[in-house]
């Protein structure tokens, strides 16, 4: 008994664990959808210039990128997963910043 009561919470730790991991996989991904989106909101309200959105858009294939080498062997560790999110932390400040400085597209030199 004490045997099959271990087995299952062993069985249901795991389960938890796994779903973690995808939710956390879905959440970079949730995260960059969510940064193309507001890099094409500056785009079409004006908010970015045409070189500010191509340097974005750059981080954000860099971030892309990144990932997929991370994945590439079949496991996102907890670490590459931190080093993602620093990076989305670091593209989502950019984009902010970008989009609330004073340039505006049209008044580009």
């Amino acid at each position: 008994m004490k045997t099959l009561i271990a087995t299952l919470i062993a069985a249901s730790l795991s389960a938890a664990c796994l779903a973690a991991d995808t939710a956390e996989a879905a959440g970079i991904n949730q995260r960059q959808a969510a940064q193309r989106d507001s890099i094409r909101a500056g785009i079409e309200d004006g908010s970015l210039t045409g070189r500010e959105a191509h340097r974005l858009g750059r981080q954000q294939v860099n971030l892309e990128r990144k990932e997929q080498h991370f994945r590439s062997d079949g496991e996102l560790t907890r670490r590459e997963r931190a080093k993602l999110q620093t990076t989305a932390d670091r593209n989502r400040a950019s984009i902010y910043r970008q989009r609330h400085d004073d340039q505006v597209r049209g008044n580009e030199e």
